[in-house]
């Protein structure tokens, strides 16, 4: 019985470590080894989103267990190439109205002044706990954003028009978007 105790107690304190990664306490994990390719999938001039989310919202976001489908931090779930355009593109963001990424616009793109690439947002910059995005990494997300932010595989004679930002349904999070 009292080993049982100890080891619910062991998985308890495991358990709020864990999430307080997110909240910006406890050490940093392991960050992943992620090297920015040179050479980019490009769909003309700008980068894919597929080649974003390989190498910067699955590393960065996804892997440090803020923006995956089970935590969702700030209301915003990165997890793959479609959920994330779902997620991003027009999408205002929980933090002052932002959008989160303006198709076309990066300088208006929320997303980037998270990052560290613009004003500073409110909340903390992303990603947490991990060493910041390269120069290459953020460039590689302006250059999808400026051509258009589209889905994965999309070219830009295929850019549909949209209807304007929508709102994220707003959940309780411990950090701000």
């Amino acid at each position: 019985m009292h080993r049982a105790s100890i080891m619910l107690a062991w998985l308890a304190a495991g358990a709020a470590l864990w999430t307080a990664g997110c909240a910006g306490e406890g050490a940093p994990p392991a960050a992943p080894t992620t090297t920015v390719s040179t050479t980019s999938t490009t769909l003309g001039d700008f980068a894919d989103l597929s080649e974003v989310q390989a190498q910067i919202f699955t590393p960065s976001c996804g892997f440090s267990g803020c923006h995956n489908t089970a935590t969702r931090q700030g209301n915003l779930d990165l997890s793959s190439a479609s959920v994330s355009h779902t997620q991003l593109v027009g999408v205002v963001s929980e933090c002052a109205g932002k959008i989160r990424v303006v198709a076309g616009d990066p300088d208006a793109s929320y997303l980037l002044h998270k990052v560290g690439d613009g004003p500073e947002p409110c909340g903390t910059l992303m990603p947490q706990l991990l060493p910041p995005l390269t120069p290459a990494q953020i460039e590689l997300l302006r250059s999808w954003i400026r051509g258009g932010a589209l889905p994965a595989g999309s070219s830009p004679a295929s850019r549909t028009s949209t209807e304007g930002p929508t709102s994220s349904s707003s959940t309780t999070s411990s950090t701000q978007e």
